[in-house]
Parts: C-alpha cells; sequence; structure tokens
C-alpha cells in the first residue's frame, strides 16, 4: 500500500496562538488539552514541569494544579479532569474536581511503563494506553478499581479515542509496521487494524461532530483527517509550524481544534469550517462562544448558547466602551443561536461584542482587519 498524499484544503479558517501578547507564558512542554464549556475554560497538562494549567477566554494563563511531576494525557468526564501522570511519587491516573482542583481520586497502575492517553466509553469506564508495555487499561470509575484490557497486538499505543458509532475504542500505534490506528473491540477486546497511516509519531486522536478522525504526527509536524468513512487518503488540516504536535482535541461546541505544540510551548486554536457544528446542545447555563473567524475581515460569526428562554441583546462596543449598535435583541429559545455582525464601515481596530441574557452578561474582544 502506497503512502497516502495529503491534500490541503480550505479546513482552517482562523487561527488563535497563546500564549497572547499580555500573558505571560505557563507553557512547559503541553501535552494534553481539553474543555470545560460550563466554565469556558481549557485545562491543558504539562510533560515539562507536572502542572496543569487553565486558559481563560482571553488567553490569559494560570496554575490550576501544581504537585505532579509528569503530566501526559487529559481526559474530562462529567465534573473530573483525569490526567496520567508517570514521574515518582505520581504514578498512574488520577482524578480532580474540575471545580477546585482538588485530588479526590488516585488510581495506580502498577508495572505501567508510561501511561500516556484516556479516554471514556459510554457504560462509566475510562481506558488508558501505557506506552511502552503496549497495553491498554480499563478502570471502572464507580470504584476506580483498574485492570489490563489489552495486552497484545499493540505496538506503542499514544492516543487513544472512544468510538462510540462503532462502540470500539482506536488507538495509535506508533511501532507497529505501516504506523496503523487500531481499532479495539468493546465487546471482545479483540484487535484490528483500521487503517494505515505511514507517518511515523502519530499520536492525538480526537473525532469533530461528523465523525471524522483528526490525528497529530510529529513526522511531519502537522495534523490531518480521515473521512468518516476511512477511503480516501487523510487529508492535510494544519501544518502551522508545528514542532511535536500532541494530544488534539476538537471543542465540538465551537468547532475548534486545539494543538498543543510540544516544543514550542504553545496552544494552537484552528477554527474548522462550520459545517460540523453541534447544533443541538442545550447547556446548563448560558454561554458566549468565541466569534468566527477571529481577526476577521468585514464579517464575523457570533454564536451563544441559552439553557432556557431569555430576553437577549448582543451589542457592539468599540475600544472605548461606546455602543456602535445592537445586532441581535428579543426573546430567544433555549438552545444554540448565532447571529452575523458586517462591520463594512468601521476601521481596523479591536471591538467588544457584549451579551445580556437576564442575569447573565459577558464582553469579548474581536480585532477587525481590512
Amino acid at each position: 500500500m502506497k503512502k497516502a498524499l495529503c491534500v490541503v484544503v480550505a479546513l482552517a479558517m482562523a487561527c488563535w496562538f497563546l500564549p497572547s501578547a499580555y500573558s505571560q507564558n505557563l507553557l512547559n512542554r503541553p501535552e494534553s488539552i481539553e474543555y470545560d464549556f460550563h466554565s469556558d475554560l481549557y485545562f491543558v497538562s504539562n510533560w515539562g514541569d507536572g502542572n496543569i494549567i487553565q486558559i481563560d477566554n482571553s488567553g490569559q494563563q494560570s496554575i490550576y494544579h501544581s504537585g505532579f511531576t509528569r503530566l501526559a494525557g487529559l481526559h474530562k468526564f462529567g465534573n473530573m479532569l483525569y490526567v496520567a501522570a508517570n514521574l515518582e511519587p505520581y504514578i498512574g491516573v488520577y482524578g480532580l474536581r474540575v471545580g477546585d482542583g482538588q485530588i479526590v481520586a488516585e488510581i495506580p497502575i502498577p508495572g505501567s511503563g508510561l501511561v500516556n492517553d484516556i479516554t471514556s466509553d459510554t457504560s462509566g469506564n475510562l481506558y488508558a494506553t501505557d506506552f511502552y508495555n503496549g497495553k491498554i487499561y480499563k478502570i471502572r470509575m464507580s470504584d476506580y478499581a483498574a485492570s489490563i484490557f489489552v495486552d497484545t497486538g499493540l505496538g506503542y499505543p499514544n492516543g487513544i479515542v472512544f468510538d462510540i458509532r462503532h462502540n470500539r475504542l482506536l488507538t495509535a500505534c506508533q511501532n507497529d509496521v505501516g504506523r496503523p490506528i487500531k481499532a479495539v473491540s468493546l465487546e471482545d477486546s479483540s484487535v484490528s487494524v483500521l487503517v494505515y497511516t505511514y507517518l511515523s509519531g502519530v499520536d492525538g486522536l480526537a473525532f469533530d461532530n461528523e465523525h471524522r478522525l483528526y490525528f497529530s504526527s510529529w513526522q511531519t509536524n502537522c495534523v490531518y483527517r480521515y473521512d468518516s468513512a476511512y477511503v480516501e487518503p487523510p487529508e492535510l488540516v494544519s501544518d502551522a509550524g508545528y514542532s511535536g504536535p500532541a494530544d488534539i482535541f476538537i471543542n465540538r461546541l465551537q468547532n475548534m481544534l486545539c494543538v498543543p505544540d510540544f516544543y514550542n510551548d504553545r496552544i494552537e486554536f484552528v477554527q474548522l469550517l462550520p459545517s460540523a457544528v453541534d447544533d443541538n446542545i442545550i447547556p446548563s447555563r448560558s454561554f458566549l462562544a468565541r466569534n468566527y473567524p477571529n481577526p476577521f475581515n468585514a464579517q464575523t460569526l457570533i454564536q451563544y448558547f441559552l439553557p432556557m428562554q431569555s430576553m437577549v441583546s448582543i451589542d457592539i462596543l468599540d475600544i472605548l466602551g461606546r455602543k456602535i449598535e445592537t445586532i441581535d435583541a428579543g426573546i430567544k429559545p433555549a438552545g444554540k443561536h448565532q447571529v452575523l455582525w458586517s462591520a463594512d464601515d468601521l476601521s481596523s481596530g479591536i471591538y467588544f461584542y457584549k451579551i445580556q441574557a437576564g442575569d447573565y452578561g459577558e464582553t469579548k474582544k474581536m480585532l477587525l482587519i481590512k
């Protein structure tokens, strides 16, 4: 089988680079990233210093949890953030409460070589790859009992993701011939090849809302994706000067590809085409999403989410906080909403968009470039 040629397509519309110019860079070999839409915060695990960093919607970084020594994969499930730790005295999977960052679960993995990435199924189980020993561990979340789920047929399993459509796990096997992404049945733990990537250093795996599979590669320092049928060669999604793109994540609420850039100590946020945005999300609280694209030229899309019917107004403000116009107002039902703002008559610069929905209010920044 010949190595697939990757074709650049117009997938990414705009990018955000972190840290921002006004914030301290706390990223130290960032390995994995997760998102909590309730708080609108991203969480990043540092391999370099063992800290977990949180990033708010303005790009400001702060330490969410310190004390670990070397961290790999992150996985958020419910109100818990699970992290894979790999240096004494912390070896295994640890669960932290999202709200306060306190460790409330300690799950040792005896004899593990490198606890790498984590995912979960819909039956209350976590799964963690053991990179050096070629295993997958299963962790029952009800009592945090850990057991070996797969111990053969995997060569250096790295990234792992749950494939809900087929009730299976997918994991990238870096040391097998053809550098395959393998499928593991949750019914009998059997292992089979899903697709050969023929790329070294395949790391993170993630699905978008159309169930297309994305993966990163350290060989080419790029991110690719397969169509949901895995019949076409992988398409190149992003090649923005990475050096070690690690455990990628897709924020399905905002259709944002998040790429930990390991050796450059940064996170890149790549806005994907809006066709794959999940329109059926009813959040537990009101939420103002980042506008798309940003920076923008003339037009940008502003999205917000409501947990219940609310009276809403969306205002545009200038750099001094003066209202330019109201672009959306009225009683809106629960769910996702969006409004397109045209700035044809305005000059380049920083603007703000402000939402008021009942008792909820929030303001975010955007950049107009002409």
